[in-house]
């Protein structure tokens, strides 16, 4: 019913190498631009109108009926933290395996 959808601006990325000393991943080096794109979402403040807030990647398939329906049972109520969706449990240098934010689709709580 309420879906939105922001367009942003964005400058041009390159993607991660190896071959660079200090360089984590060889994929797309997109921080910046998702900080900034959050930093203008938070601006905006539209945000605060809706419980949740889904960002999808453009090249990631999104259901958001499905979604939605997940996401009924999940809202914290007034006064409970904040949630998120871990969408992955990878682990890396022997580390315990916790949830963390990756990939296409990133899911977030208002409260």
């Amino acid at each position: 019913e309420n879906l939105i959808t922001i367009p942003l601006p964005a400058p041009s990325v390159k993607k991660g190498n190896f071959n660079v000393p200090g360089t984590t991943t060889d994929s797309w080096l997109n921080t910046l631009i998702f900080m900034e794109a959050w930093a203008m979402i938070v601006e905006d403040g539209t945000w605060w109108n809706h419980e949740w807030t889904v960002k999808v990647d453009p090249d990631a398939v999104f259901f958001p009926d499905r979604l939605r329906e997940l996401l009924l049972i999940a809202t914290p109520d007034p006064g409970e933290k904040p949630r998120y969706v871990g969408n992955c449990d990878r682990s890396w240098h022997s580390e315990p395996a916790t949830l963390k934010l990756f990939g296409s689709l990133e899911i977030y709580s208002r409260d």
